[in-house]
């Protein structure tokens, strides 16, 4: 295969950049993998190491290292990681981020969440150039995927990864070779950016929305175990509550009320297992 770059770098986090590393493993590449931080027991740059990549953890030095004036193929995968604007511009520096929604739609991170909370038909992944705005560089590929009201952030946070792999091994050798058509971002009147500090409505889910949206509030808030976003919440009698798990139900209610630690909404949703917390 045609490879145009004298080093390749893969930076991010979870278990994607370490599959993609691993594929260019196999086409005979000697990728080095910067790893961001992880939250608990760092399980995917330990296989990473055992799978032979080299790790170094993420930093402006381990970006610029061996680089000099050598032609260099980063990949933003995963990655929640800033690059510097003087680094964005080197000349002999390409930039190809990974992005988990249809750009230029939600901008940011925490992107599956804000799909869900908005109610999105459809959403999808984005492999598109670096420049020096965020998730604004030319598109280089892109696949859509239909939503339905049943998907939680997690679920689709999975879902994105497996397609991201898939068109990853599509596209690798164009972007090796530097044969890739690219097209520009389209203009879309509202271009919000979300960033790490935001959360659908501030994490509160409230009583007086309409049914499909605190159903969507509830399944963007969700990450399992991970609680990414923090832990989601409700006013109530002037209390603060959270839950455990959530459901939907045919039967309706006159009004709000809690019973066995269960919080029945007039709509017919049910948080399972309430909990008061302290209020913010």
């Amino acid at each position: 295969m045609k490879n145009m770059y004298d080093i390749i770098k893969v930076v991010g986090k979870g278990s994607l950049p370490v599959q993609c590393c691993q594929y260019l493993q196999q086409l005979g590449f000697k990728p080095v993998l910067l790893a961001e931080p992880a939250v608990g027991l760092p399980f995917a740059q330990v296989r990473a190491q055992r799978l032979g990549i080299l790790v170094k953890p993420l930093s402006e030095a381990s970006l610029e290292d061996d680089i000099g004036g050598r032609a260099t193929l980063v990949l933003s995968i995963n990655n929640t990681y800033v690059f510097h604007k003087d680094f964005v511009k080197k000349d002999h520096v390409e930039i190809i981020n990974y992005h988990n929604a249809l750009l230029p739609f939600h901008k940011g991170v925490h992107a599956e969440a804000w799909t869900i909370f908005n109610q999105d038909a459809a959403t999808g992944i984005t492999w598109h150039y670096v420049d020096a705005n965020i998730d604004s560089g030319e598109i280089i590929f892109q696949e859509q995927m239909i939503l339905d009201d049943e998907i939680k952030s997690f679920q689709l946070l999975r879902n994105q990864s497996q397609l991201a792999f898939y068109s990853f091994k599509k596209i690798i050798p164009a972007i090796l070779s530097r044969s890739v058509a690219t097209q520009k971002q389209t203009k879309i009147p509202i271009n919000l950016v979300h960033f790490k500090c935001d959360r659908p409505n501030n994490g509160i889910l409230q009583l007086h929305w309409p049914p499909h949206k605190i159903w969507a509030f509830l399944r963007a808030m969700d990450y399992g175990l991970l609680k990414t976003l923090g832990v989601p919440r409700i006013e109530y009698e002037e209390r603060s509550f959270t839950w455990e798990k959530y459901i939907r139900s045919d039967q309706r209610y006159e009004k709000c009320f809690i019973r066995d630690r269960n919080m029945y909404l007039p709509c017919g949703i049910i948080l399972l297992g309430v909990t008061q917390i302290a209020s913010m």
